[in-house]
C-alpha cells in the first residue's frame, strides 16, 4: 500500500490497481468490506488509519464531501447553489459542475 500512495498520492485504488503484480485495489476493497462487516480487528483498523492519513473507510461519503465542497465554492463564486445543466466551469478545475438535464427535474410552464 506504501508504494501505491507513493506512486499515485492516495490511499483509494481503483478495483483493478496492481503493484508489482499485486492486485492492491481488490485487496483495498476486502478490507473495506472486512471493516463494513465487523470482521476487521481493531490493531488493524488502527494501523490502516495511522499510516495513511487519507484513508476512507466509505469513498462514496468522501465523494459526496467533495461534491458537497465543490458546490460551495460554486456558490461562493456564482451566488446560488443551482448550477445550470452539466458544463465545465473554468474557475473549478477538473471537475463539471451540473447534472445531466435528463436527470434534472422538467422545467415549469411560465405562466404569461
Amino acid at each position: 500500500m506504501h508504494r501505491y500512495v507513493a506512486a499515485h498520492g492516495s490511499s483509494s485504488p481503483p478495483r483493478d490497481a496492481m503493484i508489482d503484480g499485486f492486485p492492491i485495489g481488490t485487496w483495498v476493497d476486502n478490507r473495506r468490506t472486512d471493516y463494513r462487516r465487523g470482521r476487521l480487528p481493531a490493531e488493524r483498523i488502527a494501523r490502516l488509519e495511522s499510516e495513511f492519513p487519507g484513508w476512507r473507510w466509505n469513498v462514496l461519503d468522501a465523494a459526496f464531501a467533495a461534491g458537497v465542497a465543490h458546490l460551495r465554492r460554486y456558490a461562493a463564486t456564482r451566488g446560488t447553489s443551482n448550477p445550470p445543466p452539466a458544463r465545465h466551469d473554468r474557475r473549478l478545475p477538473h471537475r463539471p459542475v451540473g447534472g445531466e438535464p435528463s436527470r434534472r427535474l422538467p422545467q415549469r410552464p411560465t405562466v404569461q
